[in-house]
């Protein structure tokens, strides 16, 4: 009842939806649910009602939207580490202080992230680059489960383009009326929107607006089970060049700049890459176990032989920052991989680097780079001196 109470002083319980979407719940609505169930449309919509889940908090629509998709494609503890087999939104590991969603809500990237930490397979499309042609055809996979995986969609999308109040949201379309280019979005905020029918082309219009934060333009998310689930429990993420390029140029160089003993490079490299989960799981994909080949397991445990031997895993093991990591051997390796030395004076990376201390491998160790190269994925030229 408290709450209750808190989302009408702030105007957002119960409004009206606007004319032109129609009511799921309508004699209208419920023709062409009916249309659509006879037509196949909607194969995706049960295991969605089953789950439908209102959002907690009023910036939650995109925890609310993903923990009613992952339960319905039967997420079990398997898959996310031993938690209960039922997701909450608090329950979720996120990358960013649930605080922060709370108050504001998560962007595109952050979702696609957050998704990935949490045990599904992910596959993001902005509507600024994939086709109306291409968001129809996936509408018709989930909807229809024409494929052999099965897979749920989540538009984000802008309310004002609909009509409605706010603005960015996430919900989970369940069915589709191809005839008609209709979809039904099953809408997390119940407590303002009932589940309601959409013109597909509206929906994409919607998603086609930037968001106010980014500058970007919204989309739509395919999400299915993750076939391998990573034992560290970090899956594929996405990051943008930008990320990488303010990581490399600017978050690295500034956390070691001034530091002049190799344990300060090594403590400032692991907490600016703490400091950005996005980027973290992305460079711990490469490192996923459970999509590596035998031969591939079998390359890295003699390579994490070699780590480990090694003074510069001896100074990364002993720091407190390696406690979320997989491993302290993966830590280093990641450590290895930065060109510190373009950000030092060049009598202090002399000092900090050379070949019988801090240098993972030296001018010598062909074979110990490439194989670095090929499991990292990273440049480790800076070694190369």
């Amino acid at each position: 009842m408290k709450s209750t109470k808190i989302l009408q002083c702030v105007g957002i319980y119960r409004r009206p939806l606007p004319s032109d979407l129609i009511t799921f719940s309508s004699s209208k609505g419920k023709t062409i649910f009916k249309e659509s169930l006879t037509a196949g449309g909607c194969e995706g919509y049960f295991d969605l009602a089953a789950q439908f889940h209102t959002q907690d908090e009023p910036a939650y629509c995109g925890l609310g939207s993903f923990t009613m998709v992952m339960n319905a494609l039967n997420i079990d503890e398997a898959d996310v580490r031993k938690r209960a087999r039922h997701l909450t939104e608090t329950s979720l590991d996120l990358h960013i202080p649930l605080e922060s969603v709370r108050s504001k809500g998560i962007t595109f990237d952050e979702f696609s992230c957050m998704a990935s930490l949490n045990g599904a397979h992910v596959s993001d499309h902005r509507a600024s680059s994939t086709t109306y042609e291409k968001f129809k055809s996936d509408i018709e996979v989930v909807t229809s489960r024409t494929g052999t995986t099965r897979k749920s969609l989540i538009a984000t999308f802008s309310r004002k383009y609909l009509g409605q109040t706010g603005d960015g949201h996430f919900s989970p379309i369940a069915a589709y009326h191809k005839d008609r280019s209709l979809v039904l979005v099953l809408d997390v905020a119940r407590f303002k929107y009932p589940p309601y029918w959409v013109r597909t082309d509206q929906m994409w219009e919607a998603m086609k607006l930037p968001d106010s934060e980014t500058g970007n333009s919204r989309g739509y998310f395919m999400l299915s089970k993750y076939r391998n689930p990573s034992v560290s429990g970090v899956m594929k993420a996405t990051i943008s060049w930008e990320l990488v390029r303010q990581m490399v140029l600017e978050k690295v160089p500034d956390s070691i700049r001034g530091a002049r003993e190799c344990v300060h490079v090594v403590e400032g490299i692991l907490t600016a890459i703490e400091g950005n989960q996005l980027f973290k799981a992305a460079m711990l994909e490469s490192h996923n176990e459970a999509a590596m080949t035998v031969d591939q397991k079998s390359a890295f445990s003699d390579l994490e032989l070699e780590i480990e031997s090694t003074e510069l895993f001896k100074v990364v093991s002993t720091l407190p920052q390696i406690s979320t990591w997989p491993s302290a051997a993966i830590a280093t390796l990641v450590v290895s991989s930065w060109p510190v030395d373009t950000f030092l004076d060049d009598d202090v990376a002399v000092q900090l680097l050379p070949p019988t201390e801090c240098r993972l491998f030296d001018d010598e160790s062909g074979l110990m780079k490439s194989r670095l190269l090929l499991m990292s994925g990273m440049s480790c030229d800076c070694h190369n001196q």
